[in-house]
């Protein structure tokens, strides 16, 4: 008869036939069971709740129908991860395409054991309508059951007053974060990485050029051009974020191989929709001694930095 003991989260076979003596056999690393996610969970009574939008009818404009990514993992095969819809009274279970790109256990060949989710706005408007949604999870890992709740999702038809003082994250993740369970380099069935997005409360101001010159002094002393580049530079400033939302930015977002940044505040200098920027600098500030949330102010330079002068 083969039992097992646990020490330091190893599954160790013990062999009762072999006088009480503890046998050891390769095996794997079994973590706890701590379900593991990339979504934005609500670990408090926080009331936060994220503006949704979508058009009507089918998607005319991107940047104006809202998604949400949530991603988990079991730890054994024979673990169970259900992903519920909820509105008002109603609660749907998650199985297919219905509302949105459904990813079952067994979709990643790479990551079995990865259970996914990206929530169509547009599909859920068309199907359910405007209102308060939120998502329930329930896990069963190792034999212990839990369920998480999301923050809140207010859908409701995109405006431009409503989505005024508001900034869209999107990111597409292909690597690998090293203090992260899940690695998005093994979802390979997705060659554009792993999109998630986030829309908050904020503000991107107009971008500041700064100009790098080379430049010379002929024998006349008049100064001649060898290449000048003016490269923008952004800044996001957040209004105040739980670390359940900022977490997620600032440690998973922020790291992506591309980054979309689109701002929706009506009196903005110019129109800023989905610019690829590189993040550069990270800045948080504490509004108050016993403020539970905060601000956050995030740098970024232009992804592609060609606007150059060459004189040769």
């Amino acid at each position: 008869m083969i039992d097992i003991f646990v020490s330091n989260n190893i599954i160790y076979p013990f062999d009762a036939t072999h006088n009480g003596l503890v046998t050891l056999l390769d095996g794997i690393k079994i973590n706890a069971p701590t379900p593991e996610y990339t979504c934005c969970i609500c670990s408090c009574s926080c009331n936060y709740s994220e503006k949704v939008f979508s058009e009507a009818g089918a998607i005319s404009d991107p940047s104006i129908n809202d998604k949400t990514a949530l991603l988990f993992t079991k730890i054994i095969a024979g673990d169970s991860i259900k992903i519920y819809l909820c509105y008002g009274t109603t609660r749907t279970q998650i199985v297919d395409n219905t509302y949105g790109s459904y990813y079952p256990a067994g979709f990643f060949s790479l990551k079995p054991l990865y259970v996914g989710f990206l929530a169509d706005w547009n599909l859920i408007y068309k199907a359910l309508g405007a209102g308060s949604y939120w998502f329930e999870i329930e896990t069963t890992l190792l034999g212990v059951s839990k369920t998480i709740y999301s923050i809140c999702y207010d859908l409701t038809l995109y405006d431009c007053h409503k989505a005024n003082f508001t900034v869209r994250i999107e990111s597409y993740n292909t690597g690998v974060i090293l203090d992260s369970l899940f690695d998005y380099a093994k979802m390979i069935e997705l060659p554009n990485g792993w999109y998630q997005s986030v829309r908050l409360g904020g503000k991107v101001f107009p971008k500041v050029p700064k100009i790098t010159v080379d430049n010379y002094y002929d024998q006349d002393y008049q100064l001649l051009q060898i290449q000048d580049k003016i490269s923008n530079t952004y800044e996001l400033e957040t209004h105040l974020l739980p670390a359940s939302i900022s977490n997620q930015i600032i440690y998973d977002n922020m790291l992506a191989n591309k980054i979309l940044i689109s701002d929706y505040n009506i009196s903005n200098e110019e129109i800023i929709k989905q610019i690829n920027l590189y993040p550069t600098e990270i800045n948080k500030n504490y509004p108050g001694q016993y403020q539970n949330n905060c601000r956050f102010n995030i740098k970024f330079t232009t992804k592609f930095d060609n606007t150059i002068k060459n004189n040769w």
